[in-house]
This record gives structure tokens, sequence and C-alpha cells, in this order.
């Protein structure tokens, strides 16, 4: 599956990778105090559930992360549900709906001028290509 993606999530020196666990993910997304919070997290668990080859749930995350982000207009929020979508599907080799989430990703990055963002949506444009 590649390196950590550590786009989401905080370093964790009591994680064997150094990457946020699932169950401190899933806390803080228990314990978030206001949607954007929230979402943040549920990005968090998506990814840590792709990287574990969850990809059933992490679809299923995902799908609901942006919907509810697309709800409150966070252009950004959207955009790394977008990635994630991206990634997720590249996971289940289905490269036609990799590509189509990863290009909305690029679309919101430009519109956003957020260079980490355009150089995240590149490189799964990248990778899937």
């Amino acid at each position: 599956s590649g390196p950590p993606d550590t786009a989401f999530g905080g370093a964790d020196p009591d994680h064997p990778d150094g990457v946020e666990s699932l169950e401190s993910a899933t806390g803080a997304l228990e314990r978030a105090s206001d949607e954007v919070q929230a979402l943040r997290a549920l990005a968090t668990v998506v990814n840590l559930r792709r990287r574990r080859g969850d990809y059933a749930e992490g679809l299923v995350g995902a799908a609901q992360g942006l919907v509810r982000a697309k709800r409150i207009g966070d252009l950004r929020l959207q955009a790394d549900f977008h990635y994630l979508l991206g990634r997720l599907y590249w996971n289940l080799a289905n490269y036609p709906d990799s590509l189509e989430n990863h290009l909305e990703a690029l679309r919101l990055a430009e519109g956003l001028g957020d260079a980490s963002l355009l150089a995240r949506a590149h490189g799964g444009l990248g990778l899937t290509y």
C-alpha cells in the first residue's frame, strides 16, 4: 500500500509506525465538539481504515464525510474526502472512480490555492495513472 500517508492525523510515538492509532482516532471522533472537528477526525479514521485494508468501511466513511463536508460548505474537507475516495478506489483497482475523485480534489485545491492540497491531488493522480 506504499509509504504511510500522514496527511490525516498526527504522529503517535507509541504506535509502531509513528502514526495515530485507529483507537485514538476513533476516540477523537467521538469527542469532537463541532462538525469541522468531527469531519477532520473522520478523515483520519477513514485513512487509517484504508491503510489497514478495510476498504469497505473506508468507502462508507469517506462517502458520508463528503456529504457532510458539502452540507457545511467546507471545500478543504471536500477535497480531503475526494482524495481519500480516490485512494480507496485505487486500492480496489477501480481506476476510473479513483481518477474522478482525484480530479475533483485537484479542482477544489486549485480553487483554494492550497499548495499542499495541489501536491497531494497531483500525487494521487500520478499514482493512479
